[in-house]
């Protein structure tokens, strides 16, 4: 369930964190343009767009559920959309990284151990 308490807890956690972890010259940009980071990009993502229909729902005065409930719809398309065409003209230009080893590793049958890390 969302809260604005949620909100803030967390985009506050994954700014901070991502600007930190910016700073450290091996990591540079890498929590950016790693495939790998994407979830939590999203998870940030999903938090900014459910925080703007809750102003939005406050500002309108929106009480009825099936209002809310229409209100994300629009709120997530246009996001969606936005996305998509974003992820459209980076990714041609090389901007995402390839899965690391250990996430490739992941999906490549083990037949000495049977285990992915060894």
């Amino acid at each position: 369930r969302f809260s604005t308490k949620l909100y803030w807890a967390y985009t506050l956690f994954y700014a901070i964190g991502t600007l930190g972890a910016i700073q450290i010259p091996v990591v540079g940009l890498t929590p950016i343009k790693s495939l790998e980071q994407i979830g939590p990009l999203g998870v940030f993502g999903i938090m900014q767009v459910l925080y703007i229909v809750e102003v939005i729902r406050r500002s309108r005065g929106v009480t009825d559920a099936d209002d809310i409930i229409k209100l994300r719809v629009q709120a997530f398309s246009v996001a969606a959309a936005g996305a998509a065409v974003v992820v459209a003209m980076l990714y041609p230009t090389g901007y995402f990284g390839p899965l690391s080893s250990r996430v490739r590793g992941l999906f490549v049958r083990h037949t000495r151990t049977g285990n992915p890390l060894v």
